[in-house]
């Protein structure tokens, strides 16, 4: 039986320690977190805890939202 590309791509997504590891601190949390706080607490720098979180979001595991702000400056998200 040939294996379906959502498979092959979820297995991708999921066999990154890194991810694993980001994805198992999200689901800790009772609130979300950045890039920066998911990166530290996992022990990598922001600009590659955002690229594995990319991956998880593009895979289904992870939602983005913007920041609600009500003060000037860019949202985080």
């Amino acid at each position: 039986m040939p294996v379906r590309t959502s498979e092959v791509s979820t297995h991708h997504v999921l066999a990154g320690e890194s991810r694993q590891a980001l994805l198992a601190v999200l689901r800790e949390q009772a609130r979300a977190l950045d890039a920066g706080e998911a990166g530290a607490a996992v022990g990598l720098h922001r600009n590659t805890a955002r690229f594995h979180l990319d991956m998880l979001v593009k895979a289904g595991f992870v939602i983005r939202q913007m920041e609600q702000r009500t003060f000037p400056g860019r949202p985080r998200v």
